[in-house]
């Protein structure tokens, strides 16, 4: 058994550098050197706002998803063989449903604490209302 994933990019936005400029070594810009919308044109020559345009028809626009034809396989549980005894990844929901049960446990064992905490404080608040009502006998 495989699952097949399809990639899906949505484009956000569309950015350019000035032309002429360059990236540096590390593949940062220099500090004058800015990222500018591909709708802000300004400052520029005519050949390079046409070298934009001409570039920008061939992108996707901002909000269009763009699917790509190829599709990954991965495979799914249960396909994975190990030659070890009682191992497999078949076995995962049996480990799941342990791990469960434990977990119900300690939750049980936690409520069970509460309500005995809880028990002793109204124990603890019987004792005092006896004691200002003057009564002495044993509790």
């Amino acid at each position: 058994m495989n699952e097949v994933y399809t990639l899906t990019t949505t484009v956000w936005s569309v950015a350019f550098v000035t032309p002429g400029q360059r990236f540096t070594a590390s593949g940062n810009l220099g500090d004058a050197m800015q990222w500018r919308s591909i709708t802000d044109l300004s400052g520029l020559d005519e050949k390079q706002v046409a070298l934009i345009r001409r570039a920008a028809e061939l992108l996707p626009r901002p909000g269009q998803t763009v699917d790509v034809p190829i599709q990954i396989t991965l495979p799914t549980d249960g396909v994975v063989y190990e030659a070890e005894l009682a191992h497999c990844s078949s076995c995962e929901p049996a480990r799941e449903v342990t791990v469960e049960l434990a977990l119900q446990r300690a939750k049980a064992e936690e409520r069970k604490a509460c309500f005995e905490s809880e028990l002793v404080e109204l124990e603890v608040q019987r004792r005092r209302l006896l004691l200002q009502q003057g009564n002495l006998s044993p509790f």
